[in-house]
């Protein structure tokens, strides 16, 4: 049980080096430029990695690498608030189970890229997104802030960045700020590498923590 802190964390650091590859093989453009023959930061989502079929028409034969590595990454997930669930105040089972939420969302979202799950995807998305607001808020709850100073304002910074990404995204989809179609494109794709970077860099500095504390107090 004692290395379950360093399997969640190279399942959640393994995403970053995969992404950061396939971005470098990518050759199947965007919504907006179809025939560009590179991953474009502020014109691609994460997302195009994992898609079958490229924007240009072409087979993406790198996509079953970006499905195993999003699924590690929910098992990741789920994992990581099994072990932050067992240094809480009070046995809540509340962040756990969201937590669970949030990793079985990813798995599914991993699934399906096609055009023809569209709506299941942005299902899992939703519910991975939604689940893993929630249970953080609950960890910032359970935890006692005087016992875990550094995770409680980790998580707190977290919440509070997520909570604002929601608000954001809510006014982009409702067409009050006036975007057009690729002004909206650039903003979501900036928004969504962002907020994905935030959550890992928490997630990873929080496990390193707890892997200290448990080195000390050795609850798992």
């Amino acid at each position: 049980m004692k290395n379950i802190v360093d399997i969640t964390i190279f399942l959640i650091i393994q995403f970053i080096f995969i992404v950061i590859v396939l971005i470098y093989l990518y050759q199947g453009g965007s919504i907006s430029h179809p025939n560009a023959r590179c991953f474009v930061f502020y014109e691609n989502y994460l997302n195009d990695l994992g898609r079958y079929n490229y924007y240009n028409g072409g087979i993406n034969p790198f996509s079953i690498f970006f499905t195993i590595s999003l699924t590690m990454v929910g098992i990741g997930t789920g994992s990581f608030f099994y072990i932050i669930s067992k240094f809480c105040h009070q046995r809540s089972y509340f962040p756990l189970i969201f937590g669970a939420i949030s990793g079985a969302g990813l798995i599914g979202l991993s699934v399906f890229w096609s055009d023809i799950t569209h709506d299941k995807h942005l299902f899992f998305g939703r519910l991975a997104y939604l689940s893993f607001f929630i249970a953080t808020l609950g960890l910032n709850y359970c935890l006692k802030k005087q016992s875990f100073p550094r995770i409680y304002n980790l998580l707190l910074a977290l919440n509070i960045l997520l909570f604002l990404f929601l608000i954001l995204m809510f006014l982009i989809d409702s067409h009050i700020f006036h975007l057009n179609s690729e002004e909206k494109l650039h903003l979501t794709s900036v928004l969504q590498k962002f907020i994905i970077a935030v959550r890992m860099f928490v997630v990873i500095n929080i496990l390193l923590i707890l892997k200290k504390l448990n080195n000390r107090i050795n609850i798992l």
